[in-house]
């Protein structure tokens, strides 16, 4: 029993890192697997009375928690705007500003014109 807790809760570590190096699309899963690893480490330290591991391993398991809920149950926050709406958005503004340029100078150009007319 001890040996196959022992490795068990060995086993799910080393699974919950490799997820996580792999920073796939289920790196997040590496904190379940994490979870699995804490649980196993808890009871062989809790059986043997190790405590200082038992203390180590809870904080493990805060920690856990936290990567889990962040990585897999948290609102993903997407950007106000996509590259593509900055984009329109930039092309947008520089036709605008095209535009208002064209309409002064050709305003100059006619009240000049139309200076040179009266005299």
């Amino acid at each position: 029993m001890n040996l196959f807790l022992e490795l068990t809760a060995a086993a799910f570590g080393v699974l919950g890192t490799v997820l996580l190096a792999l920073n796939g699309p289920r790196a997040g899963w590496g904190f379940v697997a994490y979870l699995v690893s804490n649980a196993g480490w808890i009871l062989f330290a809790w059986i043997h009375a190790h405590w200082g591991m038992l203390a180590q391993q809870v904080a493990f398991t805060a920690s856990s928690l936290l990567g889990a809920y962040v990585w897999l149950w948290k609102e993903k926050r997407r950007p106000a705007f996509t590259h593509e709406q900055i984009t329109a958005a930039c092309h947008a503004m520089l036709e605008c500003q095209s535009g208002l340029m064209f309409d002064r100078v050709k305003a100059a150009l006619n009240a000049s014109t139309e200076k040179g007319a009266q005299r």
